[in-house]
């Protein structure tokens, strides 16, 4: 019976490996902040540019529904690349809303959650152009984190390692029922200075076609901070 698991497996990599996978490189760098407007609510922003690939700027408004449990959302705007061309040209409009579950594991340790629904109104493509009008599309996404810390150096100073992954679902137009979108996974290393953190590491991430794969390495910087309540 084990050997029989074994053989089934490398079947099941051969079929894998035979595909004609594709490997790329990009850059990724983001801005996201939170302004905390009470001991409830916040504003949530954030910036990502990824190389050939889009770029996005997305806001909306955060509800803190308990100790670890917030809610979000609001509306975001991008430019992708196509098909046919790197360039980021094609526009897209696309309000979200999530759910994040966020709990410390143990002193040194943090697990966040995040359930994400992004309704994607993208400009229609037709042949190696752009339609007058968008189609629409819906995506669901799962993310877990985890966050360990490696030294704490006072005076709300902090060394750290992090560790995500997120997977994305679609369907809408143009999409035969619901799909494996792509499935995203960083390795990053970071610092904390007060309400700022500093994440720089690698990324993968893989997007299936129906003939073959797409893998896309990256390198990977992101700036994070957090603005608390003006004291009175």
């Amino acid at each position: 019976m084990k050997y029989f698991t074994i053989a089934l497996l490398l079947c099941g990599f051969s079929s894998v490996f035979s595909q004609s996978n594709k490997h790329g490189f990009e850059l990724w760098g983001a801005y996201i902040s939170s302004v905390q407007l009470s001991e409830k609510y916040a504003l949530w922003n954030d910036f990502h540019l990824v190389t050939n690939s889009f770029f996005i700027s997305r806001h909306g408004l955060t509800r803190q529904l308990g100790k670890d449990l917030s809610i979000s959302g609001g509306y975001a705007w991008l430019r992708t690349a196509t098909s046919f061309s790197d360039r980021l040209i094609r526009q897209e409009h696309r309000p979200w809303l999530q759910v994040e579950w966020a709990v410390r594991l143990s002193p040194k340790n943090r697990y966040r959650l995040r359930l994400r629904y992004d309704s994607r109104f993208r400009k229609r493509i037709e042949g190696m152009a752009f339609g007058d009008d968008f189609i629409h599309q819906n995506r669901l996404r799962v993310m877990n984190s985890l966050r360990f810390q490696i030294r704490e150096m006072g005076e709300g100073k902090s060394l750290h390692f992090n560790v995500m992954n997120e997977t994305l679902f679609h369907f809408g137009q143009g999409i035969d029922g619901l799909r494996l979108d792509q499935n995203r996974s960083y390795l990053l290393g970071g610092v904390s200075i007060a309400n700022t953190t500093v994440m720089g590491g690698c990324h993968l991430r893989v997007l299936p076609g129906t003939t073959s794969t797409n893998f896309q390495h990256g390198i990977t910087m992101w700036v994070v901070q957090r603005f608390g309540l003006p004291k009175k």
